[in-house]
């Protein structure tokens, strides 16, 4: 039995002394895996900029909205139900382009009213000369019946005067001879009744006479009457008015088909194929975004450095994008309410992503100097013991320059000693770095200087 406990403590002594030479090996990778970090140098990332010259301006900011330079609802100029739509929202489309078409049915049926009335209307003016023709003839010849029976009551009132001339002489020759016995009575009474019936035929001529006047001046009244041709103009202006109804219905159905006015993009569509349409709906909305506008307001210390056709740099600051502009419009009223002056910018050029409704910063430089210099971002600037410094890029380490700065701006400031132009300057991460330190550029500026 002690033989065979004596076998049996011998594994186990065996196997302490294997966990204890475990245990060292372990102790021993972790002290050398401890010591190896400690001796890896850790990197600074960085970001840097390159040193420019130029020169040092100053800027007024303000801020403006981007506009479309135009923008129209488009509307049908005739009521009608929508047939065809051809465009849709977001779609860019030229001038003259066709839009939407609307029903043409009763418009051309308005059409062929108009070409029957123009028709009844021609044939009316055609009557109204034949009639005035006529009536003129007719005229005419009752004047000329009227005059020929005035010559002839002329003639018989003559006749009339001479016979009663005759029978006034007749008589008081009878009278005479009655009275000295030398005439019978009744040659008296004879020659008293052909006076008298002479009186009654000298009358009643001169009655025809006036009568006769009478005839031709109402032959007259009535040649004049004849020839007046307000008839006929009536008919004619009833061809005239039919004309332009004809034009009136073709133009209505031309205005069926609604085209745009302006190149563009239509930012709004509201109708649907079979819905009725009038003037007072409106069927896209179209936007003008060649050129983009930018709409602000300055006070008038700005407007001093300010001026039609100058040109601006207009930041957009949700994007991060800058773009080019002049200024196309200064208003030489102040708003009464904000007691400032509306100007607008019209862009050059923009990218897909500058979009009407984005705010934008305006800047207008002003020059600080006019002698060009190294410039730098004012970040890039390290104050210590009254002296300014930056670290520049040297290879893969941080290296620390003592600097004597001039004037600056809101974002540079001027290098007179101590850099030159290309050094690449640490901008940010470098508050914590040390002459030499090792650095990872994580990412270059890109600055304007001047």
């Amino acid at each position: 039995m002690e033989q065979i406990k004596e076998e049996i403590k011998m594994p186990n002594k065996l196997i302490g002394s294997f966990f204890i030479l475990m245990f060292i090996l372990i102790m021993a990778g972790c002290q050398a895996q401890e010591t190896s970090t400690t001796d890896m140098e850790r990197a600074f990332p960085v970001h840097i900029a390159v040193a420019q010259t130029g020169l040092l301006k100053e800027s007024q900011l303000f801020t403006g909205e981007i506009v479309a330079s135009k923008e129209l609802n488009i509307s049908p100029k005739v009521s009608g139900t929508v047939q065809a739509v051809y465009v849709k929202k977001g779609q860019r489309v030229e001038a003259d382009q066709v839009l939407a078409a609307l029903e043409q049915t009763d418009f051309e049926n308005n059409i062929k009213q108009a070409k029957v009335s123009l028709q009844t209307a021609q044939v009316n003016v055609e009557n109204a000369k034949l009639n005035y023709r006529k009536g003129v003839e007719q005229a005419e010849l009752n004047l000329k019946n009227s005059e020929i029976a005035f010559e002839e009551v002329q003639v018989s009132l003559s006749n009339a005067m001479t016979t009663h001339q005759t029978a006034e002489t007749n008589y008081q020759r009878v009278l005479t001879l009655y009275e000295h016995g030398a005439m019978a009575k009744q040659e008296l009474e004879q020659a008293e009744n052909t006076l008298k019936q002479a009186v009654a035929g000298l009358q009643q001529n001169e009655l025809s006479l006036k009568k006769a006047q009478a005839a031709i001046q109402a032959a007259e009244k009535a040649m004049a009457n004849a020839k007046r041709t307000e008839s006929i103009k009536v008919a004619e202006a009833s061809v005239a008015q039919a004309k332009l109804s004809i034009e009136l219905a073709e133009r209505q159905k031309e205005q069926t088909v609604i085209t745009a006015p302006m190149s563009g993009e239509i930012t709004k569509t509201t109708i649907e194929l079979g819905e009725l349409a009038s003037s007072q709906t409106v069927l896209f909305t179209l936007v003008q975004t060649e050129p983009l506008l930018v709409k602000a307001s300055v006070t008038e210390e700005m407007l001093v450095n300010l001026e039609v056709n100058k040109e601006l740099s207009i930041f957009v600051k949700s994007i991060q994008a800058e773009v080019k502009g002049k200024v196309t419009f200064i208003s030489s009223v102040k708003d009464p309410q904000t007691k400032v002056y509306p100007i607008e910018i019209e862009l050059f050029s923009s990218t897909p992503k500058v979009k009407p409704g984005m705010l934008a910063e305006i800047a207008i430089s002003l020059h600080k100097n006019d002698i060009e210099s190294v410039l730098v971002p004012s970040s890039a600037l390290i104050l210590a013991n009254q002296e300014y410094n930056v670290f520049v890029v040297n290879g893969d380490r941080a290296e620390r320059k003592l600097v004597e700065v001039g004037e600056e701006n809101e974002h540079f400031v001027q290098i007179k000693k101590g850099l030159t132009k290309g050094e690449k300057v640490i901008v940010k991460g470098h508050l914590t770095l040390e002459d030499g330190s090792l650095i990872q550029i994580a990412e270059v500026n890109k600055h304007e200087a001047n």
